[in-house]
């Protein structure tokens, strides 16, 4: 006598699957819901950041918040915020981007200048361009603390330190070579710096990548 088939057996079988995904589900939904389970705080005037136009804000090494404001640059370090003004070294009243370089040393850039902490008090990157024309927007970054780049009138500039009196010395990333080979690089509008070194900027109407330092793909 052949053996008879077994078909009630297998909307068990897929009843328990489907008992098994729905714990699953519930499971992974519970544990998402208290992964995302946030708490907000506001800062505004009253909490000492005189300002609600906020272009940057970072969290430094040693858990210092770092804003770069329409009203200028302030510190919080969990019980209040220090407003750098003239007497920390940065006197203009726009602050729009800050920056922390792989050495911890924090940067910031007004409309005019760049600025960098030593001590406790900003020091001025000194340059023979003249004022510096900078655009909110328009990150400051790094390559590593020995190089430091921004954006200046859509040219990419380059910061680095010298041995001398000038301390900083400033010239265009680019060679005059490298742009007439491609033009858009004077235009840019944006540069970011990847984990290995590789520079992705927003020239003309288009994405760039510079592989390496001066050398162009």
């Amino acid at each position: 006598m052949t053996r008879p088939d077994r078909p009630a057996e297998l909307p068990v079988f897929k009843f328990a699957i489907s008992l098994l995904f729905f714990a699953a589900l519930v499971h992974l939904a519970t544990t998402s819901a208290i992964a995302q389970h946030f708490t907000f705080q506001h800062y505004e005037q009253e909490e000492g950041l005189k300002n609600h136009d906020v272009f940057k804000l970072i969290q430094d090494q040693t858990g210092l918040l770092w804003s770069a404001t329409e009203n200028g640059l302030f510190r919080y370090d969990g019980a209040e915020f220090h407003r750098f003004g003239a007497a920390d070294g940065i006197p203009e009243s726009m602050v729009i981007d800050v920056y922390q370089d792989a050495s911890g040393r924090i940067w910031a850039a007004g409309t005019d200048h760049l600025y960098y902490l030593a001590g406790d008090h900003f020091q001025t990157l000194p340059t023979t361009l003249g004022a510096i024309q900078l655009g909110p927007g328009q990150r400051l970054t790094s390559i590593d603390p020995r190089h430091i780049l921004f954006l200046n009138r859509s040219t990419l500039m380059l910061a680095q330190p010298t041995d001398g009196p000038q301390r900083w010395t400033i010239a265009p990333y680019f060679n005059p070579q490298q742009t007439a080979a491609h033009p858009e690089l004077s235009h840019l509008h944006n540069v970011f710096v990847d984990h290995d070194g590789t520079l992705w900027l927003g020239c003309a109407q288009q994405l760039c990548r510079v592989k390496t330092i001066r050398s162009m793909c």
